[in-house]
């Protein structure tokens, strides 16, 4: 599951401007190596605002569901996706 955060500072440039992201991000991570079909899902939030987060915890709780917290490794990746720098951090859950 990949998390793109602060995505209210983006400018809202077209109407389907949050497709174009995830598919900026989905193209982002094969370059960085990540085959697609490790990318379970990819949310596009804003922590501040609130945005996306409902859905979010809705998509993670879902997975957890289906996959069973014992028999899987949860990975998350978060990222800026805005500003001058990006910042991964992974979070493993068990």
């Amino acid at each position: 599951m990949v998390v793109g955060n602060k995505v209210d500072l983006l400018v809202q440039d077209s109407p389907d401007f949050l497709q174009n992201i995830e598919k900026s991000v989905r193209e982002s991570l094969l370059d960085a190596g990540i085959p697609e079909f490790n990318v379970k899902h990819v949310s596009l939030i804003s922590a501040k605002s609130g945005f996306g987060v409902e859905n979010l915890i809705t998509q993670i709780h879902a997975k957890w569901q289906n996959q069973g917290m014992l028999i899987s490794t949860f990975l998350i990746i978060i990222l800026t996706i805005c500003g001058e720098a990006s910042v991964t951090i992974l979070i493993s859950l068990h």
